[in-house]
């Protein structure tokens, strides 16, 4: 699980609208309950129409307080390169830029990061980077004095024609950066369909029991 992964979640408008749905749940089971029925008198009918619905509003509220935590945690933790960005083309339109990618980059590389992922951030700056310098610092057999912040720096300078593959190797590093947070926010997001699962199975018996009286 990384963060490339939950994006497809992260990024949905259905999922970001479950906040929504975490307010206005207790209210609709608050007003629901006191009113259970209601007759329609333009109809000729001595019946009432029940109001309450076949699920469980504390599931439901559950659920949307689920998507609601694992999408502040996808908006507070996830690398903005893949959040605000579903592929090459959506940064072109809005960015467009060499040096703002890298800086996304930038944004969650520290000393300690580094360190623990130097031979896949390495490769990405011996590859696209215009220095044939800072290309042997990184790839020497004594790479105790890489000067780690103007090789990832010198990618800013990358050619114009390596920007899309660039791009997608930065996103392939940043989405395994927060391991906690991801695994976290995945169960998050997978106890919310859990949720929802049960809400429309509670759903489908209701309406099936009701098609056999």
């Amino acid at each position: 699980m990384n963060w490339l992964k939950i994006s497809a979640f992260g990024n949905s408008k259905v999922v970001k609208s479950m906040m929504i749905w975490m307010f206005i749940t207790p209210i609709f089971a608050k007003a629901l309950n006191s009113v259970e029925s209601v007759k329609l008198p333009f109809f000729e009918t001595d019946q009432s129409i029940t109001l309450g619905l076949p699920f469980s509003w504390q599931v439901f509220f559950f659920c949307a307080l689920s998507f609601t935590l694992a999408n502040l945690i996808f908006q507070l933790k996830c690398p903005s390169l893949i959040s605000k960005f579903n592929n090459f083309t959506d940064f072109k339109s809005k960015e467009d830029s060499c040096y703002l990618m890298v800086n996304y980059f930038n944004e969650h590389i520290s000393e300690k990061i580094v360190r623990e992922n130097f031979v896949q951030i390495s490769a990405i700056v011996a590859r696209y980077t215009t220095s044939k310098d800072i290309a042997n610092e990184w790839t020497s057999d004594d790479t105790s004095n890489v000067n780690w912040r103007k090789g990832i720096d010198s990618l800013k300078h990358s050619q114009l024609d390596n920007m899309p593959d660039l791009f997608s190797a930065l996103r392939i590093e940043l989405a395994n950066f927060y391991p906690n947070w991801t695994i976290f926010c995945g169960i998050l997001y997978l106890l919310g369909f859990i949720g929802i699962s049960i809400v429309a199975l509670q759903n489908i018996i209701y309406v099936y029991a009701q098609m056999k009286l």
